[in-house]
């Protein structure tokens, strides 16, 4: 058995004597180690997932931060929606993720006929010959990933009956409640259905991104696109213990931080937007596994960036929320983010414009004034390398096409 030494006493996946309960029951903080125990470091946890992280980001383009976000929900125990049009590779991802961690794998597309069979398995046929009732487990209740499409598509029923399962990892039987060992829930759409506060599963999905079609797609003739088998780094026990570790460490972030946290909550307050608290907590673990994944074991302000994928609850309050993140925790990765929302709008309404657009010339300008605007905000980057000099020229090619269109309508 492995422990993780702490501050306060070891990690472990074994509830004998456990002083406080970790990672929804998946591992445990005790005052002493376990007997015959061997301590791991949680940087070197943390590295295994990076380098599992690379080694399936270099099967696709463009997928980067998407699995970025795969590897943020494992270390922290936070579900992870994905949102998208069909074919982006999400379950490709999703299933080399668990085949990284030796662990098992179980997808499903999600329907209005969705059972709870079809989730936890059917009634067991050795119960029922003893006149007992029971199921036979499996499918979520054996999986340590899973991968819920078309998440859009599924009941309220059937999202009420994952809620413990993907909460607390947890599934209610005739008998109480059963552990299941989901390390990770992944959901996944085409839309956004019914984003508010009032839908507790909406809110139970931590991590949220869109996930956009690469933009260079001879590249994608050229990579692996999941085809390669991924080697396995990590067992199960491995992510239980690192996900109490960031549990653990949550609760002890420096002043600073509480204190930063409590001032983006303020601002996005004052400006209408609304943040339970269990979003809030969830947003300290998603900080620690930040900084984890960065090789540090000790939070810095540029962490609380992380926010920007857990704090928005409307599609359309994204952009908004990484401004107000963004100015007090990094404000260069704002920059960048939001330059990259812009270009991706401005060549949306580019291939809109038509001589039939009402005042099409001044709309170009504007579109232009948009870019522009990043531009200069680019430029006066200290940092931003690759990135900030792809979007500089993405920034230049749209102004081009931009002037070109201008010329080809007012002709």
């Amino acid at each position: 058995m492995k422990y993780i030494k702490t501050d306060n006493g070891v990690i472990s996946t074994e509830e004998k004597n456990h002083v406080m309960r970790l990672a929804h029951g998946h591992s445990f903080l005790q005052s002493s180690p376990p007997s015959s125990g061997t301590e791991i470091s949680p940087l070197d946890i943390a590295a295994e997932v990076v380098r599992l992280r690379d080694e399936i980001s270099s099967q696709f383009v463009g997928m980067e931060q998407a699995v970025h976000l795969l590897a943020m929900g494992l270390v922290s125990g936070g579900n992870v929606f994905l949102w998208s049009l069909p074919g982006a590779a999400k379950s490709t991802m999703a299933r080399m993720m668990a085949a990284g961690i030796s662990g098992e794998f179980f997808s499903l597309n999600l329907g209005p006929d969705t059972g709870k069979s079809d989730l936890f398995g059917p009634p067991s046929l050795s119960a029922m010959k003893k006149d007992e009732w029971d199921r036979a487990w499996s499918r979520v209740a054996t999986a340590h990933i899973t991968l819920f499409d078309e998440w859009d598509k599924a009941s309220q029923v059937v999202h009420n009956q994952l809620l413990t399962a993907m909460e607390e990892k947890l599934v209610t039987t005739n008998n109480g409640n059963k552990t299941i060992p989901m390390l990770l829930g992944i959901a996944a759409a085409n839309e956004v259905v019914d984003p508010n506060p009032r839908n507790a599963s909406w809110d139970r999905l931590l991590f949220r991104m869109k996930v956009k079609y690469p933009g260079d797609y001879q590249a994608l003739l050229t990579v692996a696109g999941g085809r390669t088998p991924v080697s396995p780094r990590l067992e199960p026990e491995h992510i239980q213990l690192i996900q109490g570790w960031v549990d653990n460490k949550a609760i002890y972030l420096s002043r600073e931080i509480r204190e930063a946290m409590s001032a983006i909550y303020a601002e996005m307050k004052r400006k209408g937007f609304e943040v339970s608290p269990r979003r809030f907590v969830r947003w300290a673990r998603a900080i620690v596994a930040e900084a984890l994944l960065d090789g540090r074991t000790e939070p810095e302000m540029a962490d609380l960036f992380s926010g920007s994928n857990v704090l928005w609850v409307k599609p359309e309050d994204m952009e908004t929320v990484q401004k107000i993140v963004g100015a007090s925790s990094d404000p260069e990765k704002a920059i960048l983010v939001q330059a990259e929302a812009t270009i991706e709008g401005v060549s949306q309404e580019l291939g809109k414009l038509t001589i039939d657009t009402p005042n099409v010339l001044s709309k170009v300008m504007d579109l232009q004034t948009g870019l522009n605007a990043h531009r200069k905000q680019l430029e006066g980057m200290r940092n931003g390398g690759v990135q900030k000099e792809q979007l500089l020229k993405k920034i230049q090619d749209l102004n081009s096409d931009l002037i070109e269109k201008a010329s080809e309508l007012s002709n």
